[in-house]
């Protein structure tokens, strides 16, 4: 996984700015969706639903106005294993597909439709990892 995050903040004062950084240092530690089941941070994966789509992610992966979506992405072959489990197990659709190799070697998709829908992905997609790390030669 790449491991990276990129934020670039701009604003009238610096307190903006410094705000603006507490804030996202306060996501990652405290509210972002990495799994590791292997207790190996280096394979960590990341599924994170939500509700309601921006301009950016409609733009650019074509989720849908106002739909929810779900971002699912980790290692290659444990991914795509995931992707199969989670579309098949919630009323979603993929808008967007990271193929392995990708510049990381991972594996990820952007889903929509309904929240409840995405949500439902979102928990088989974890759990077909689950089972594909602790049980990598029956996949």
């Amino acid at each position: 996984n790449g491991g990276s995050i990129l934020v670039l903040f701009s604003g009238p004062r610096v307190e903006d700015v410094r705000s603006g950084l507490h804030y996202v240092n306060d996501y990652v530690k405290n509210h972002g969706a990495l799994y590791c089941f292997d207790q190996d941070e280096g394979t960590a994966f990341y599924a994170k639903t939500v509700s309601r789509t921006g301009k950016y992610f409609q733009k650019e992966f074509g989720v849908p106005e106002g739909a929810a979506y779900t971002y699912l992405f980790g290692g290659p072959i444990e991914s795509a294993y995931a992707l199969d489990k989670a579309l098949k197990a919630s009323d979603t659709r993929m808008t967007h597909y990271w193929a392995p190799p990708s510049v990381c070697n991972s594996c990820g998709a952007i889903l929509s439709g309904t929240e409840s829908a995405c949500k439902q992905a979102e928990a088989a997609y974890v759990e077909a990892l689950r089972f594909a790390i602790g049980h990598p030669q029956n996949l």
